[in-house]
């Protein structure tokens, strides 16, 4: 599997996710283990797309395992 150094702004995120501000998407990304970057002396938050999409992924997964239980052992 292939990395990538990809970033996300954080207004990207929120878009994302859905929230209307910036400080929900910091909280959703601390609560979930997604690192927060910034460049020194910019005010610009920024996260790595492959780490944020890797964490809503497996939170997808999960929420499809618990709604098909047959397949839990795979």
């Amino acid at each position: 599997m292939e990395t990538t150094n990809e970033i996300m702004n954080l207004n990207k995120v929120a878009d994302t996710l859905g929230y209307k501000n910036r400080r929900s998407a910091i909280r959703w990304c601390i609560n979930n283990g997604v690192e927060i970057f910034s460049y020194h002396g910019s005010a610009r938050k920024y996260v790595l797309k492959a780490q944020f999409e890797w964490v809503q992924y497996q939170k997808m997964f999960k929420k499809f395992v618990k709604k098909n239980p047959e397949l839990k052992g795979i």
